[in-house]
């Protein structure tokens, strides 16, 4: 019985001690990602290059579909600039020449902009200038069935290295869950303040989670719908901040159900 009561004991003391750590170490990490810089290092941007870079992946699978990007990798060369507050403008994607005036290049140069990189004081503006980024490119195409190949073993893909989304995805939809009365407020305060006007059957939503925990970017990614009351509306309605977490901005989206949300209650 002793012993039990010892063990319980300690065990309780361990996870304290665990708990105390871990706020310790997000503390940190947080006072490293609000750290004002004299002037952004290059391992300072390589930092914010590889948080934002998943959110790359969103503007990529028509390219890949239509065979834009090459076969198995290929390389964004892009070009920004960033303030000092650590917010990027004028991004612009100068290669591959196959990209060059499409809808994916402007989905890219959109996602650019909403990287962001730590905060500096001294000196003007920073622009990088034609960074080489690695993406997966458009799969290889199938052999002729009329003409079967042995298989080949082939050399493995060298990958990107760079960081991942680590959140998992209850975390996120918590995140949605948590917030379906404000967006449903939302939905209502459009109805009636434009009760002629039929609204769509869904709205698909974008937002952006970062490493250090806010929620930003939040986007209604319909044509209709992309600004004024409603989008403003929602994007307050889904602000907030989660956790720290290692890896790289999250990005997230759902289809918000009008027809389900809100009924007609005029």
């Amino acid at each position: 019985v002793y012993v039990g009561a010892r063990r319980g004991e300690a065990d309780a003391a361990t996870y304290a001690r665990e708990i105390e750590r871990f706020k310790e170490v997000q503390a940190k990490r947080l006072a490293e990602a609000n750290r004002v810089r004299d002037r952004l290092s290059a391992a300072d941007i390589a930092v914010g290059i590889k948080k934002g870079y998943p959110l790359l992946e969103r503007c990529l699978p028509r390219a890949r579909q239509e065979r834009r990007l090459a076969e198995r990798l290929d390389t964004l060369v892009l070009t920004w600039s960033i303030r000092k507050d650590g917010t990027t403008h004028s991004a612009r994607v100068e290669g591959p020449g196959s990209l060059s005036l499409t809808e994916h290049a402007e989905c890219l140069e959109r996602v650019v902009n909403s990287w962001r990189f730590p905060r500096y004081s001294a000196g003007s503006e920073i622009t990088a200038t034609r960074v080489p980024i690695k993406v997966r490119g458009t799969p290889p195409p199938p052999p002729p069935s009329a003409a079967p190949r042995p298989p080949v073993e082939e050399a493995p893909l060298d990958e990107p290295t760079f960081a991942q989304c680590e959140r998992s995805p209850d975390e996120v939809q918590s995140h949605i869950r948590a917030r379906q009365g404000r967006i449903q407020a939302c939905v209502l305060a459009e109805r009636r303040r434009a009760p002629a006007v039929k609204l769509p059957d869904s709205l698909p939503i974008a937002f952006v989670i970062d490493a250090d925990g806010p929620v930003r970017d939040v986007a209604v990614e319909h044509r209709a719908y992309r600004g004024g009351p409603l989008a403003a509306c929602i994007d307050a309605a889904l602000a907030g901040a989660l956790l720290p977490t290692p890896g790289a901005d999250c990005p997230a989206e759902f289809a918000l159900d009008l027809k389900q949300l809100a009924p007609r209650r005029l």
